[in-house]
């Protein structure tokens, strides 16, 4: 499953986004304070991929990788419910 990439602009004109290898974000300009909103990691223990905020919040989890991602994107991603339209994560 893809998602459509978004790119959003804050009053500084910063670029706040979901990094995705769709979007050559170096035509830009110069990358900076590039922080991740969120993690997806295996955890061997329950046999899931679990989604994780960047404090280590387990909010997610599944058995599939693809569909953990594509959550991730989805809640973490513009309208979703742990995007933060300042910083970009949650």
């Amino acid at each position: 499953m893809s998602a459509v990439p978004v790119l959003e602009f804050d009053e500084n004109g910063d670029v706040v986004t979901l990094y995705t290898d769709e979007i050559d974000l170096y035509e830009l300009g110069l990358l900076g304070q590039v922080r991740r909103a969120s993690h997806v990691e295996f955890d061997e223990a329950s046999q899931e991929w679990m989604v994780r905020t960047p404090d280590g919040e387990i909010v997610h989890r599944d058995r599939n990788r693809e569909r953990a991602i594509a959550w991730e994107i989805r809640n973490f991603g513009p309208g979703g419910k742990h995007y933060c339209p300042v910083c970009g994560a949650a």
